[in-house]
């Protein structure tokens, strides 16, 4: 149905009026939202081990910043180095992806020159894996971190409230936890914890 409306969209732009482009318009932008919204949807609902392999945390996390979030700090702790975890290599930058973007996105609503940017931490402890996620924005009240796991429910004007369900999903498939909790002196820690993975004989990414 939405290539249907997207093909019938583009033969409107090319015999209408230009008056009516703008509305036209409006209809693309939204036939592209709901697309958006059914890939989010599809993510949810795909069986969510995915195709696990190992993976070193502090490579995959350094690619993810390195790539799409320059500006956060990355802190590593001397033992993680050489630390992997067993996850779908997809999952995991999509989870990744999906917190940091949501850290970034809470910096907006304030005075950025006045903030510490993003800081991403990863330690080790007792065969697990801690990687959090720490920003200075406007934090959560309790309410919404309550129910923020929740399908569809969201606090921001754009999205969809699906992105924190995924990556939990993906997170408790991989054998972790993940949580929101509030930052001391402000701000939101999103603390996700995986299994680390002894396997000297593992090809690890």
């Amino acid at each position: 149905p939405l290539g249907a409306i997207a093909l019938q969209a583009d033969i409107l732009s090319r015999l209408c009026p230009e008056k009516t482009q703008d509305e036209i318009q409006v209809i693309h932008e939204e036939v592209n939202r709901l697309r958006r919204m059914v890939n989010r949807i599809g993510d949810f609902l795909r069986e969510p081990t995915g195709e696990p392999s190992p993976l070193r945390v502090e490579t995959e996390i350094r690619r993810i910043i390195d790539r799409t979030f320059p500006t956060a700090i990355l802190e590593v702790s001397t033992e993680v180095p050489l630390s992997q975890i067993r996850m779908d290599p997809d999952h995991f930058r999509s989870v990744f992806e999906n917190l940091l973007r949501n850290a970034e996105e809470s910096l907006q609503s304030k005075d950025q020159k006045s903030l510490e940017p993003v800081r991403v931490k990863v330690t080790r402890q007792r065969g697990w894996v801690t990687i959090e996620i720490r920003d200075m924005g406007e934090g959560l009240e309790q309410k919404d971190i309550n129910r923020l796991f929740d399908p569809f429910y969201t606090t921001k004007t754009k999205g969809f409230g699906i992105g924190l369900s995924i990556a939990r999903r993906f997170v408790e498939a991989a054998g972790g936890t993940l949580e929101l909790v509030p930052g001391e002196g402000g701000g939101t820690i999103a603390r996700v914890r995986l299994p680390e993975v002894i396997d000297a004989d593992s090809n690890c990414r």
